[in-house]
Formats: structure tokens, C-alpha cells, sequence
């Protein structure tokens, strides 16, 4: 709608071209493209998504560091769609692409110029202060659909972006008193056409990092476990099963997981931490000592131990059944409580299965 307003008002004979910056999984440039808008979508890491689309929907794997090398003298509009810490800066790309390129923002993650977004106005939201924030940075390069200059006094403008940027990274500097004089970020309006418009900005990443925990040391991950089930079977509480052929099977206690934490040292939690997760988070991963969001052993003596949603729900439909070992007959003293023939894992190395590939 704003783009067909915008060729009426300008007796536009042509479409819009675009480029969308931190474009994700490109959904927004492929559809664009099907409406017959020439654009190229970029972002710093690739998605698997993109293989879908076809060649005619333009995709570039890049970083952008707010620079001169960074603009877009060919193109209508910038758009930014949770963009990150890209947000910020795509007004001013916009502004010293070309006098008439325009942009379009739809924030997500608060970034300032050079670090996270921290100022909440009274009596707004964190995130209603940020869109007053991005508000602000649109209307110093521009005014409506507008620029605030007119051609002829662009160097002007270009003066006043940098006195702002100027302005908000000292700002922070200040406001952050852990930051060190290499964190702290200044324009230059001299050098913005020739050099990195800030000295300090870090884009994302060109790869996802591990939220999961699983790439804490394999090692670690077994003391932990093998801590955390020594302590469950111990507990007061714990409780003992009867089984069907006379054994007996020990089911253990159930532990919350503050008490979990405490038996663990320091450096123990930072190393989980370090992997964008946490201890709860790597016994979610390892099901037989977390079951129902309880730091307790998994009760294979019941019909049916797994949730709906899980894989291993039905062993005679799932692709899944026996492709892993039992965990409980190598580690509990008490073995299985399951027979073989009846149990979702393998107990015998001739019993396992290849894995299914991931599709």
C-alpha cells in the first residue's frame, strides 16, 4: 500500500527496488520478488531455508559494518525486519546512500550505534521507549518521507547524523562504567565517507551459537549426570519398585534443582553457562534423570513413561526404537526394569540400529 501511494505521488513508470538487510530466512524478498520488486536480501549467516526460493530471489551472505563500502546507491529503500544491530544504523545507510532512499523499520532486539539499548522513559515500556528511540534517529536523517536537507546541503546533514551518533556513543560510554576505552565508539563527520563510521561496532556472528548445552565436554556431562543419579538414589525419599519377575529396581527421590546446583562447584556452572545454557538444560537433554520437569529418574516400570509428544512414545511406530543403548542397564546397580525384548533402548550391541538421518 505505501509503495503503490509512494508511484502515485511520484509518477513512478517502475517498481520499487529494495534491499533487506539482516533478511533472515528472505520470506520478505522472495515475496517482493514475486510482486516484481527488484532486491537483494542480506544477512551475515545462510539458513538452510533459502535452498526453497529458487535463483530468482537475490540472496548475499554478508556482514555489514556501517561504512561506505556498506551503501546502496541503487536501490529505493533499505528495510529492516528485526534487523538488530543493524537497526540503528540502516536510517543513517539510508541517508548516505543516495539523497532519496528511503527505509522501513520493524524493530525486535533493542541496539543503540554501539552497544545494547538501555534508556527507558518514564512511563513507557522498554520497548516503547525504543521505537521513540529509533523515532528519533529516522527524524535526524529524515522528516516524514523527506529528507530534512534539501540536495544542496546533504554535507550539512551529514554533519548533524554524525553529531548525534556522536552524542548517543558517548552517552553510553558514560552510562557504563565497565566499558573500556576500546568499547568506546566516536564518529567522525571527516572521515564517514572514506572510513568505518564507528570504531567499535561488532556485528553478529557469521554461525548460531549452541543454546543447548551440547557442546559442554562429554566428560562433564557424564560426572554430572552420573552425580546427580548417585543422589537421586540416596535420597530419603527414594522410592523401590517390585517387579513382575521378583527383582527389585530402585526408582530413587526427587530432587529440586537448588539442591541439584549445590552439588556442583562454581567453575562447574560457568563451563554450562558458557554454552547458552544452564544445568537444568543439560539434564533436559539427558531424559532418564529429568522426566516432567523434575530432577528425577525416569520410571521405565511404567506401561507408557515418555509424554505424547515425545519420539519414543510407540516403539512399534517409532523409527527410533532401539537405536541407543539402555542408559539404565549399563548405569543403574539395579539394571533395566524392563526385559530387553520389551524396552525402548538397546541392552545388547547386536540389538542397535543405525539412526534415522535427520530430514
Amino acid at each position: 500500500v505505501l509503495w503503490e501511494q509512494e508511484k502515485r505521488e511520484k509518477k513512478l513508470t517502475r517498481k520499487q527496488t529494495f534491499v533487506n538487510l539482516g533478511c533472515g530466512n528472505r520470506l520478505l524478498v522472495h515475496l517482493l520478488t514475486q510482486e516484481g520488486h527488484p532486491g537483494l536480501g542480506l544477512d551475515v549467516r545462510r539458513r538452510n531455508i533459502w535452498n526453497l526460493y529458487g535463483t530468482d530471489t537475490l540472496l548475499k551472505e554478508q556482514t555489514i559494518v556501517p561504512s561506505a563500502e556498506n551503501t546502496f546507491p541503487d536501490y529505493d529503500w533499505l528495510i529492516g525486519i528485526h534487523s538488530d544491530e543493524l537497526t540503528p544504523w540502516i536510517p543513517v545507510i539510508a541517508a548516505r546512500s543516495h539523497f532519496d532512499c528511503r527505509f522501513f523499520l520493524l524493530p525486535c532486539c533493542h541496539h543503540d550505534f554501539n552497544s545494547k539499548f538501555s534508556t527507558k522513559q518514564a512511563n513507557e515500556s522498554c520497548y516503547r521507549s525504543y521505537l521513540n528511540y529509533v523515532r528519533e534517529i529516522g527524524e535526524t536523517c529524515f522528516i516524514g518521507k523527506e529528507g530534512i536537507c534539501k540536495r544542496d546541503e546533504e554535507e550539512k546533514m551529514n554533519k548533524e547524523i554524525s553529531d548525534f551518533i556522536e552524542m548517543r556513543c558517548k552517552m553510553q560510554s558514560t552510562s557504563n562504567s565497565n566499558s573500556s576505552s576500546s568499547q568506546k565508539r566516536s564518529l567522525d563527520s571527516k572521515n564517514s565517507q572514506t572510513e568505518q563510521w564507528t570504531s567499535g561496532f561488532v556485528p553478529r556472528e557469521n554461525f548460531e551459537t549452541s543454546k543447548n548445552c551440547k557442546g559442554v565436554d562429554r566428560s562433564l556431562t557424564n560426572h554430572i549426570v552420573q552425580k546427580v543419579f548417585d543422589t537421586l538414589l540416596t535420597c530419603p525419599d527414594c522410592e523401590v519398585r517390585q517387579l513382575a519377575n521378583g527383582r527389585q529396581w530402585r526408582k530413587g527421590g526427587t530432587l529440586p534443582l537448588s539442591d541439584v546446583v549445590k552439588l556442583f562447584e562454581k567453575d562447574t556452572m560457568m563451563a554450562m553457562k558458557a554454552q547458552c545454557g544452564g544445568l537444568q538444560t543439560l539434564l533436559r537433554n539427558h531424559n532418564s534423570v529429568f522426566n516432567g520437569g523434575k530432577v528425577q529418574l525416569r520410571d521405565l516400570t511404567l506401561s507408557e513413561p515418555y509424554s505424547k509428544y515425545s519420539k519414543l512414545r510407540k516403539k512399534d511406530n517409532s523409527e527410533y526404537f532401539k537405536t541407543m543403548p539402555c542408559w539404565f542397564d549399563r548405569n543403574h546397580p539395579d539394571g533395566c526394569p524392563r526385559l530387553a525384548v520389551d524396552c525402548t533402548f538397546a541392552h545388547k550391541e547386536e540389538e542397535l540400529k543405525a539412526r534415522p538421518v535427520a530430514k
